[in-house]
């Protein structure tokens, strides 16, 4: 049987475990595209092993003993054909450089599957709809 995690089903883990599955990273730079996109996001190089899933998240994120929430993709970025397995978190209300600190990413909720999309402006759409549905995820979670 697989684990909750390679699932993806990380809030039915956080329910019976009592505490969210994180991954910690150094925020390293990417190729800016979701600045680009309207999205910046904190890049951290994964091991594929030790991640959920691929796709998006609804999550929270440490940074120097603070909690901020976000969304989180996990994998490849199909729509851009990169072949590095990586997690992009776009932390919601949030533009301090982090290149070279630590971060957590605390796994509160799935949200979808990855997907490459046919244009730009399709994964744009899509990346509103998956923050607006990460917002309405976190609204329900304590800030801790």
């Amino acid at each position: 049987m697989q684990s909750l995690i390679a699932l993806g089903k990380v809030r039915e883990f956080s329910e019976k475990h009592g505490y969210y599955y994180s991954v910690r990273g150094i925020v390293r730079k990417g190729d800016a595209r979701g600045k680009l996109l309207g999205f910046p996001t904190a890049n951290i190089k994964v091991s594929a092993d030790q991640m959920p899933l691929r796709g998006v998240y609804a999550v929270k994120v440490k940074i120097d003993d603070v909690i901020y929430k976000g969304v989180a993709n996990i994998g490849y970025a199909p729509t851009f054909g990169r072949n590095e397995f990586m997690a992009e978190v776009h932390i919601f209300d949030f533009s301090a450089d982090l290149y070279g600190q630590e971060l957590g990413i605390l796994f509160v909720d799935f949200i979808r599957e990855e997907k490459k999309f046919d244009s730009a402006d399709e994964l744009v759409e899509q990346i509103r709809e998956d923050c607006n549905n990460a917002r309405e995820i976190l609204k329900s979670v304590k800030a801790e």
